[in-house]
């Protein structure tokens, strides 16, 4: 690397891998100074994404940070186009400035205006990334710059960080920026924040903004700040409201690396609070437009056009050099020039099933057929995908576009084919209502919306099997059919028809008529798609009968008999009974049956083997035949094979050609960061498209010839894994096992088998002493109650008939527990259960406890070695080593060491994820909170009824204390709470262990429900008028009606609530949240030097864990114990949890001066002025200027001597809180209060 050379007007890229910190800085500057533009390359990167953009920027050199050599190295990967630079290491900073000597430049600023300073690039999120060139003059430029304060920012200098720093410098302020060699936790960011003096702007993202937001530190500094911003992906509107309604000063910012800044909703932040919405100002009017993206503006949908002239625009993808960016916005009703995110016009369309289809290119496949014109996708949180087709001509008939849909399909993986019942034919006069841009192309979100009544009518069709008047239906349907025969005839023509649509057979002589009535559906080709449509013309049949089929009927009766029998049964009003074959006898036979069906006969022997096997070298031109090579296991151990043997592989992938499974695996070895490596031993890999179930594995004569001829070990580990399938369902995963131990038998060179089993095999084969041992278990129900697990006690069984009959010595089983990321990169497929677990805190914010729960949890590299030394046993040592008694060799491959729930919390947290632990009832209301809300991805809602089973497996007690705390929110706003809460009894009356549920409640629910003498008593009160007149009372009081419900059916003893008063800072710590009312009321002598006296006043305050104690004693109480403690009648049991002895406000006064502050003692009238003339200097925080009119009203309408008397009598008799509260020594307790809000600097030391 040198100085430009005179005259020099060309390009000069450099790389730069770094964490951002001032290491990458000072390189930053040198290589500009040196006249290098830098590309900036964020370490999160793929190797190979590192590789394509040094490549595609044509950078000569990767400087790499030391921490970052190795990731350098793999991505340089001994290249010669690119120069590997080690980072100066900071020792080389030490000149003095009387010493340094500034390098002389050889071109000016108009010289280099032009060429590149900084090659930013895009995320890659639709591929591979791509550089985005940004010249000196985009930097240098009078550019939209932020306020000028100083500001600190967590962003990264290798994304928005730089972009940041640069407009610091074009508006002469401050900025500091977070170092990301350090984690990014509350605690450090606060601390870097404490060495920097006099910031008033803190810059960020979402994820850093919540993980702040739910920390008492953090909420308080973004409090402080008189900027916070926030960009980079969308904010949560209810986190953003949240914050500004706490105080928080909050500003969205909008920028791109194609455009830099363009927008954001600085504001007057006091009189407006609208965060999310953009103002379009300044620069802006003039050069960022938005375009309608339908033809009336009513419409309200446009996207966002940068125009050429915009200052910090690099790229263009319109003909007048502007950049449409693919955003959609909304316009704001009533403020002028103000903007709202709303999405992007190429989305991606998730199905129910979690599964995603790319839209796009659907819609350009079904474009391009001859008689389609237009067509839009559609399907979003559907079960299937539809199309809206507009046909190219008025002629073209519903036949014509169904084959051409068909064609398609035929190129689509199962889940994005498209049922003829989801294609809407439009007709020509259509056209015109279809919204498109200036440019001619569909713009999606409007057409969807356009449409939606037709989307919504398809839908409805295929759930009741209804058919438009131009549907070519083959399935008619005579409701008055009864018989057995004409039922499973119909059936059947269903069947082969969603089967001829799928394999494109238009005559009925074409189908597959051979599928006969007890053979699987889904052997015989039924896939997820048609099993809808199967669903859908089955749901006519009992249409008249008021009854609905389950969404997985055909899941549950997989075959044209057991269909055939279910609908029987629905359509006579027979609460059906399982099938014979479904019942746990049924399956036990089934499982005998199969076995019987792929073993091996008793006189079976093997091939001979060659005296010449192996030659000089066991490795020589050897074959190891590796299965699920495209998962997480498999391709572990052919890595291992291939890096630690000279043995060639064969892997056998699902795939429809040789080139198509190399594909395939190559995908899975870029998704691990390992293609480099795999790229280095490729030669060694033959990927073949195999079909298991089928002779020969379905390969050409001569290449399985080979594998006889020369394998030497067969590990198998592809199987299918869906707990959802019965055992049917897996017919050819034992065919494909027994033809791979029919291929070993043959095998000239001796080789042995190793089969990847599941502990859930031998699952309830414990002995006395709750063991599973590594032997075969006789007795079916061995095996978990679930048709995989079932299908691997087979499987097993039929390894040990091989080894009794052609394979002995050389088959064995690894039967395989709980599997993890590997020790090297943590890859860990993010759809399985615990991953999916651990990321439900993006939406809840908190994680379960699970306080008995132990993990054993073996990564998937250690699973990988240990397999291999089991495949690598010698012939005559298998038997041996694994078993004296010569059975079938099992080895149990899984971590002894287990791991407790609560110890991976802890180390999550070390991780720098920010969440909070709670109880896991809490955590699960929380989550079907959501899922009412539609809130939740279809991965993790599909686990909610596995995670609640495992509750309802160990759940002994629930305790139900959440619930919003918003006094401004009407009833409504309750109702996803009241649906949580029946979710919990739900979950209770379900527990197999007798649980109780103690839901707390509040004691507003009933305040109006005194008598004569001014009593509330522990009853629940039959007037709705009982609860205070808030939405936040009203819900409690509908909460504590259906606790009385559950009581009179499901929940008999078994449900209590517990009314709670006023609580306080508990005894030991004093800790009381200081976001409540009476610690902000303590606190307004901040600001006034004063308190007021309240002659009156009485506060009834509890402490915390005296209320814990008194409800866990409630929930503690034995079932038949509950009503006889709580209530002589049988009634709801309900304690009041309150303290009774009240304390004069005035006397706590005293405890505060006691304490150590000093404060005047004045008139409520004089307190409350002087917060009012704070208020109108604008001095007071926003959480006690809130609170302001609710205190007026109580000076100005003081409560006296009215407050209700609460009855105690359950609660005496079933709770401590009578002996618990007489040792309160009050001055002590506010004392310990005074200490807790002066370490968090809510009071003055």
């Amino acid at each position: 690397m040198s100085i430009r050379a005179k005259g020099d007007k060309a390009d000069r890229i450099i790389a730069l891998l770094s964490p951002s910190c001032a290491d990458f800085l000072i390189t930053l500057f040198a290589a500009l100074r040196l006249g290098y533009g830098v590309l900036l390359l964020a370490p999160q990167n793929t190797t190979e994404a590192i590789t394509h953009l040094c490549r595609a920027a044509s950078a000569s050199h990767i400087i790499c940070h030391s921490s970052l050599l190795g990731q350098g190295q793999k991505a340089n990967g001994g290249s010669t186009e690119i120069t590997l630079v080690p980072m100066a290491s900071r020792s080389a900073w030490g000149y003095k400035a009387s010493e340094a000597t500034l390098l002389a430049t050889t071109l000016n600023p108009a010289d280099e205006r032009d060429l590149t300073a900084l090659v930013m690039h895009t995320s890659g999120s639709t591929g591979t990334p791509k550089p985005i060139y940004h010249p000196h003059r985009i930097w240098t430029t009078a550019i939209p710059c932020m306020p000028g304060q100083p500001a600190f920012t967590t962003t990264p200098l290798f994304h928005g960080g730089s972009a940041d720093l640069f407009r610091s410098m074009n508006a002469l302020s401050t900025l500091y920026l977070f170092s990301s060699a350090y984690p990014m936790t509350v605690s450090n960011i606060l601390g870097a924040l404490s060495v920097c003096p006099d910031v008033r702007a803190f810059l960020s993202v979402p994820y850093i903004l919540k993980m702040l937001a739910e920390s008492s530190e953090g909420l308080k500094m973004l409090q402080t700040m008189d900027l916070v911003s926030t960009g980079g992906a969308p904010l949560p509107e209810a986190l953003g409201n949240d914050m500004v309604r706490q105080g928080v000063k909050l500003v969205s910012r909008l920028g791109s690396s194609e455009c830099g800044f363009l927008m954001s909703s600085h504001r007057d932040y006091e009189n407006d609070k609208e965060w999310a919405w953009l103002r379009n100002n300044g620069f802006g009017l003039k050069f960022l437009r938005f375009v309608p993206v339908a033809d009336s503006e009513e419409e309200n949908m446009y996207e966002l056009v940068v125009d050429k002239e915009w200052s910090t625009r690099v790229v263009s993808n319109r003909p007048d050099s502007s950049f449409a960016t693919g955003d959609l916005y909304a316009k704001h009703l009533t403020m002028p020039d103000t903007w709202r995110y709303h999405g992007r016009t190429d989305d991606i369309v998730v199905l129910i099933t979690g599964k995603k289809a790319s839209a796009n290119s659907l819609e350009t496949a079904l474009r391009a057929c001859p008689a389609v014109s237009e067509a839009v996708v559609f399907g979003t949180e559907r079960p299937a995908l539809g199309a809206i087709i507009l046909p190219a001509s008025s002629s073209t008939s519903r036949q014509e576009i169904l084959e051409q849909v068909h064609f398609v399909n035929d190129s689509s993986t199962p889940y994005a084919r498209i049922p003829d019942q989801l294609v809407i034919i439009l007709g020509a006069s259509a056209a015109a209502d279809i919204p498109k841009t200036s440019k001619g192309s569909v713009i999606r979100p409007k057409a969807l919306q356009a449409f939606a009544t037709l989307i919504e009518e398809a839908y409805k069709r295929l759930d009741s099997s209804s058919a438009e008047p131009e549907d070519n239906v083959d399935c008619r349907v005579d409701t008055s059919l009864s018989g057995e025969a004409d039922v499973k005839t119909y059936i059947r023509d269903c069947v082969l028809k969603a089967l001829r649509q799928r394999q494109h057979s238009q005559a009925s002589a074409d189908g597959p008529s051979d599928t006969s009535d007890g053979d699987d559906l889904f052997n015989a080709g039924i896939d997820s798609v048609q099993a809808v449509v199967v669903r859908s013309s089955l749901q006519k049949l009992i249409a008249e009968s008021g009854n609905n089929l389950s969404s997985n009927v055909v899941f549950e009766h997989p075959s044209i008999a057991r269909l055939t029998k279910h609908i029987l049964d629905l359509r006579s009003g027979i609460v059906s009974t399982p099938a014979s074959e479904v019942t746990e006898e049924g399956q036990h036979r089934l499982m005998r049956q199969l076995l019987q069906r792929y073993s091996f006969p008793v006189d079976a022997v093997s091939s001979p083997i060659s005296e010449e096997r192996y030659g000089d070298d066991p490795d020589e031109d050897g074959i190891v035949i590796i299965t699920g090579v495209t998962g997480s296991l498999g391709v572990h151990i052919m890595m291992r094979y291939l890096t630690m043997t000279g043995l060639r592989v064969f892997a056998l992938v699902r795939a429809s050609d040789g080139s198509h499974a190399l594909r395939r695996i190559v995908d899975n070895m870029k998704h691990r960061d390992d293609l480099d490596a795999f790229e280095e031993l490729q030669h060694r890999v033959t990927a073949l498209a195999a079909n298991l179930s089928e002779e020969r594995l379905g390969l050409r004569e001569d290449v399985f010839q080979e594998m006889v001829e020369k394998t030497v070990a067969v590990i198998h580990v592809a199987w299918p894994v869906n707990f959802a399938l019965n055992l049917e369902s897996f017919e050819p995963a034992l065919r494909g096992l027994r033809h791979l131990l029919d291929l070993t038998s043959r095998s000239q060179r001796g080789a042995r088998l190793v089969f990847c089993s599941s502990t859930s095999a031998a699952l309830n084969s414990v002995d006395e002493a709750n063991v599973v041992y590594e032997r075969l278990p006789e007795s079916e129900s061995a095996a978990a109650p679930v048709g995989y697990a079932r299908s691997k006690w087979v499987a097993e069984h039929l390894c040990q008939n091989a080894h009794e009959t052609v394979l002995a010595g050389r088959v064995a089983v690894a039967r395989i527990g709980q599997l993890c990321g590997d020790t090297e990169d943590g890859i860990w497929n993010e759809s399985e259960a615990w991953p999916l677990l651990i990321a439900s805190l993006r939406y809840t914010g908190c994680l379960p406890t699970l306080a008995n729960e132990k993990l054993s949890l073996l990564p998937f590299d250690i699973a990988a070695r240990a397999i291999m030394l089991i495949a690598n046993f010698s012939i005559t040592s298998l038997p041996r080593e694994f078993s004296a008694n010569g059975d079938l060799p099992i080895a149990h491959v899984l971590n002894p060491n287990k791991l407790l729930w609560n110890d991976l919390l802890s180390c999550l947290s070390s991780s720098g994820l920010s969440f909070q632990k709670v109880a896991p009832t809490e955590w699960m209301s929380r989550l079907r909170a959501l899922q009412a809300e539609d809130r939740l991805d279809p991965a993790t809602a599909r686990l909610l009824d596995l995670w609640q089973e495992e509750m309802v497996e160990k759940t002994v007690a629930v305790i139900h204390v959440a619930w919003p705390v918003n006094f401004a929110l009407n009833l409504e706003s309750f109702e996803p709470a009241l649906r949580g809460l029946r979710n919990l009894l739900d979950l209770t009356s379900r527990s197999r262990r007798g649980a109780r549920l103690v839901f707390c409640s509040s004691t507003s629910a009933a305040l109006n429900s005194v008598d004569e003498a001014n009593v509330v008593y522990e009853r629940l009160p039959e007037n709705e008028s009982a609860a205070a007149p808030v939405g936040y009372a009203r819900s409690k009081w509908v909460a504590e009606h259906l606790c009385q419900n559950a009581h009179e059916t499901v929940l008999a003893g078994r449900v209590a609530v517990a009314r709670i008063g006023q609580l306080c800072g508990d005894t030991e710590d004093g800790i009381w949240n200081e976001s409540e009312a009476w610690p902000l009321l303590i606190a307004s002598l901040r600001y006034t030097g004063c308190l007021p006296t309240l002659a009156n006043e009485k506060l009834s305050l509890l402490p915390f864990d005296i209320a814990a104690r008194a409800i866990m004693l409630i929930a503690n109480f034995s079932i038949t114990s509950l009503p006889r403690e709580f209530s002589a009648n049988g009634d709801l049991p309900i304690a009041h949890v309150l303290n009774p002895n009240k304390l004069l406000w005035n006397d706590l006064l005293s405890c505060l001066s006691s304490s150590g502050l000093s404060f005047q003692k004045v008139a409520p009238t004089e307190w409350m002025s002087r917060l009012r003339a704070l208020q109108a200097e604008d001095r007071l925080d926003p959480a006690t200027a809130r609170l302001l009119d609710l205190w007026q009203e109580y000076v100005d309408h003081p409560n006296g001597n009215d407050e209700p008397v609460y009855d105690l009598s359950a609660a005496e008799r079933v709770t401590t809180c009578t002996r618990d509260i007489a040792k309160i020594d009050w001055p002590v307790l506010v004392g310990r209060w005074v200490s807790s809000w002066r370490r968090s600097d809510f009071l003055p030391v």
